[in-house]
Parts: structure tokens; C-alpha cells; sequence
């Protein structure tokens, strides 16, 4: 795992109380950084059916060389681990067709269970509607676990995404953990 392991029991107590304050069902999880993948399995055993997991990787985990561990042994718990998040997933996003395939041809057929979803924006798809149309009286709940920075060359700035969120019609939920 990377050196933000040492964070996921703080994380998993947070993402805890948030699920059941605000009776959660789909927990998304997205990385790297690919330690915080680790408390999927754990999240998975507490609430069992009553939540879907959600495992998104931006970037592969194990099959990227800027991820790889340098070190047999290191390399061996990694998988494993990798392994352990994915069996205890209900669904799988990724950015890359590549990505799929590689964990595929690693462990095992997770297709079915998978969706593509790139990087990017898509300027004939709707979005402010399909949102703002749909389930009215719910409030969309997200929880935003690491650091932010409000300087302004940081690429951990909030403000981009505090804009775009002003678009939405919708009342809006954010619980932030982690270091400012």
C-alpha cells in the first residue's frame, strides 16, 4: 500500500458514521490514491447488502509502473490486498478499457460488474437535467476524504468544483475529512 494506509482506520470510522447518518446505500470509493481501496472490504463485512460498493480507479493499481511496489514481498501484499478490495466490490468503475483487461488477465472476469467511465467532459450529455430532474427531495450526500488547499495554483483547490456545484438545483450535502 501507499504511505496514506495509515489513515484508512480514521477513514473507515468517518465513512461509517456518515453511512448510517445519512443511511448511505451507494459508497463510492475512487483512487489512487489506492490504500483508501482498503476499507471497502471492512465497509463491505459492517453493512453487508445493505450498501453497494462502488471501487473506481482512475489509474490501475498493481499494473502501472509509477504504482508498482519496487520489492517482491512488497509487490506480493499488493496484490493480494488489490485482490481482497476487488472480490468485496459490488460494482467497478475505470477510466481506461486497458485497466479492465490487465485485472482481468490478473485475477479474475469483473466485467460484468464493470462500467467504462472516462475522464473528461461530454458536451452533449445533459447532465444539469438528468440531476436536477430526478429525485427532487432527496439530498445528494458526498463525502470527501484527504486534503485540500485553498492556494491558488493547488491542484487540491475546491474552488472549481464549489462553482460548478452552484449550478445544480438540488440541495447538497458535503462532509469533508481530512487535513486544510
Amino acid at each position: 500500500p501507499d504511505i496514506f494506509v495509515w489513515m484508512n482506520h480514521r477513514y473507515y470510522k468517518k465513512a461509517s458514521e456518515i453511512i448510517e447518518n445519512e443511511k448511505m446505500k451507494n459508497i463510492i470509493i475512487s483512487s489512487p490514491y489506492h490504500s483508501i481501496q482498503l476499507i471497502g472490504p471492512p465497509l463491505k463485512k459492517k453493512y453487508g447488502d445493505n450498501i453497494n460498493l462502488i471501487v473506481d480507479y482512475r489509474d490501475s493499481w498493481n499494473m502501472t509502473g509509477i504504482f508498482k511496489k519496487k520489492l517482491y514481498p512488497s509487490q506480493i501484499i499488493n496484490e493480494y490486498l488489490e485482490k481482497k478490495a476487488l472480490k468485496n466490490m459490488d460494482h467497478f468503475t475505470y477510466a481506461l478499457p486497458l485497466t479492465l483487461n490487465k485485472i482481468n488477465e490478473k485475477y479474475f472476469d469483473i466485467t460484468k460488474k464493470s462500467l467504462l467511465v472516462m475522464n473528461g467532459y461530454d458536451n452533449e450529455i445533459n447532465v444539469l437535467d438528468n440531476f436536477n430532474n430526478s429525485n427532487k427531495n432527496d439530498v445528494l450526500t458526498m463525502g470527501y476524504f484527504g486534503n485540500i488547499s485553498d492556494g491558488p495554483s493547488s491542484f487540491r483547490n475546491p474552488e472549481l468544483f464549489f462553482k460548478a456545484l452552484l449550478k445544480f438545483n438540488r440541495k447538497i450535502k458535503i462532509c469533508f475529512f481530512g487535513s486544510v
